[in-house]
């Protein structure tokens, strides 16, 4: 069997719930969907002891934790985690929960039909879009994946990758090694507080999944502003009434991401919205992530 049909079987055997949407979102992907699966777990797996059965518990562990949170959300109308601090005590600086979310939201890139469909985004629209590029940061890089593949893109960048998470910032060292990828380095530091050394110093951006996990996500446009030079281009992403364990600020509409980013002086080059059906009639809208192409004014 190949890694994506391991991952299936995987599901299959023990997490049998997930079975049928993951079947539908791999068939609507078709191949462009199995290629991605096939990369994502033949590099992840090894950092989980080449045990394809710790990925598919981790996402489905993901999955049923952001399902129980986002029924509470929906019948609250309140995110479960409301302080940042806390969250960083339970989420960031937890070297357990921290490893199984990653290892879970690599693996959503395509189990996830509305994940695939971003990442098509990312590939088709934002990557296509750069041209000699030299240095990219990439803020809040999680799992790694996304800023690995630019580098893919373009053998002559560098990138520099900056997390709060020392668990996330070693699973991007250790990816980046699975990827035989020697242009990457990751430090620990806080977007919202960016060393000079950025100032008007980067071609290329990317931001994704983080401006909902910070109490104002404004202080994240501006140290991207800051950071981007004349013409540059950043992928940023914003999770729109979607409950996770670490989401704290709550963007209702993607009008209001939109008018944010506009505040902070950017122009929108290209977006797409993309989500899944609430679970309850309460909902104050479906969970969604809003995907930008940002350029500053």
């Amino acid at each position: 069997m190949n890694n994506l049909e391991q991952f299936v079987a995987a599901i299959d055997r023990s997490h049998q719930p997930l079975s049928k949407s993951l079947a539908a979102s791999i068939e609507e992907g078709g191949e462009r969907l199995q290629v991605l699966a096939e990369d994502i777990l033949e590099h992840y797996k090894r950092l989980a002891n080449d045990d394809m059965a710790v990925l598919a518990k981790s996402f489905a562990t993901m999955v049923l934790q952001f399902n129980r949170l986002q029924y509470k959300y929906e019948m609250t109308g309140k995110y479960v985690s409301q302080n940042y601090d806390d969250v960083r005590e339970a989420v960031y600086e937890n070297t357990d929960e921290m490893t199984g979310m990653m290892f879970g939201l690599a693996c959503s890139q395509f189990a996830w039909s509305n994940h695939f469909k971003l990442w098509c985004f990312f590939e088709d629209n934002f990557l296509a879009k750069l041209s000699n590029i030299k240095q990219v940061l990439e803020i809040a890089p999680g799992h790694g994946y996304f800023g690995l593949n630019l580098l893919r893109r373009f053998p002559e960048a560098r990138l520099t990758g900056i997390d709060i998470s020392s668990t996330s910032v070693d699973m991007s060292r250790r990816i980046a090694v699975e990827f035989k990828e020697s242009a990457a380095e990751y430090h620990l530091q806080d977007a919202r507080h960016l060393d000079d050394e950025y100032l008007h110093a980067v071609d290329a951006i990317i931001c994704g999944e983080l401006l909902e996990h910070v109490p104002h996500p404004e202080e994240i446009f501006s140290s991207i502003g800051k950071s981007l030079r004349p013409g540059g281009l950043a992928y940023v992403t914003a999770a729109i009434t979607a409950a996770a364990p670490d989401h704290i600020y709550e963007f209702e509409t993607p009008e209001q991401v939109i008018a944010m980013a506009a505040g902070e002086g950017f122009s929108i080059v290209d977006q797409i919205c993309e989500g899944t059906k609430p679970l309850t009639s309460k909902a104050k809208g479906p969970p969604r992530t809003l995907s930008m192409i940002l350029t500053k004014r």
